[in-house]
């Protein structure tokens, strides 16, 4: 199956540096190609409505998109700067994002704008 990378910048695709667009099932279309979803909450609070939309956003995918929500956030560990090997928790972070077609980040504005991280 053919596989579309991107990224949504403001809710624009686009192509994933590194990755071939390569063919699309609807040509001038993303919609139909990218099939795995990895959303991911900026939010760790329990019952966070960035949590609850994404949750609602893979419960109503279309039965061609694998949408799924990390829920690891909390566990992953502070960067440590020259750590010989990364924390499984890392790695596992790793390859879901390696897996996706597309990652969606629902975050929680920070003084009325974007947040840092």
């Amino acid at each position: 199956m053919a596989r579309h990378n991107a990224h949504l910048t403001y809710g624009v695709a686009v192509p994933m540096p590194g990755r071939d667009p390569g063919s699309r099932k609807y040509p001038g279309s993303i919609v139909g190609v990218m099939t795995r979803i990895l959303l991911i909450s900026g939010n760790t609070r329990e019952g966070s409505p960035h949590t609850a939309v994404l949750r609602t956003a893979a419960r109503l995918a279309p039965a061609d998109i694998t949408a799924t929500v990390y829920d690891g956030l909390r566990g992953l560990p502070a960067f440590v700067p020259g750590e010989p090997a990364a924390p499984e928790a890392v790695t596992v972070l790793r390859d879901q994002v390696g897996a996706a077609d597309v990652l969606l980040f629902s975050t929680p504005e920070y003084a009325g704008s974007r947040p840092a991280a």
